[in-house]
């Protein structure tokens, strides 16, 4: 009868460490599933980012004869990862049909918004023609 009392003993403390094992392997695993599905603070040089600040260039401007646009020297400002936002300056480089080259400096936030999108605003001396 003690033989058993001691193996159900035994048994028990293997049962209290499998659980506190799966408790920590259950915690992490839903901490990485979590962190996975967040979508990451954007920057200044993803490339949706970059495509959405010339398409907001061409949109603002009303240029239609804008040749080309594109952006350079990209700097990250500031990153806020509470917020999921970057702020960079860049180098605007772009030209219009028939004229020379240009570059003029720019700055730029890049956001994920509440509904999980990305939100982009420019600022500076854009094209105008």
């Amino acid at each position: 009868m003690k033989k058993n009392l001691n193996y159900i003993k035994l048994k028990g403390k293997n049962v209290m460490k499998f659980l506190k094992l799966f408790t920590i392997m259950l915690v992490t695993i839903v901490a990485v599933i979590l962190t996975g599905c967040s979508k990451p603070t954007p920057m200044g040089s993803d490339e949706q980012v970059k495509e959405l600040v010339i398409s907001i260039v061409k949109e603002n401007t009303g240029v239609r004869s804008l040749k080309y646009a594109k952006i350079e020297n990209i700097r990250t400002v500031e990153v806020n990862k509470d917020i999921k936002k970057s702020t960079s300056e860049a180098d605007l480089h772009y030209s219009f049909s028939g004229s020379i080259d240009t570059k003029t400096p720019i700055k730029y936030t890049a956001q994920i918004n509440e509904n999980g999108e990305l939100y982009v605003e420019v600022y500076g001396d854009l094209p105008r023609w």
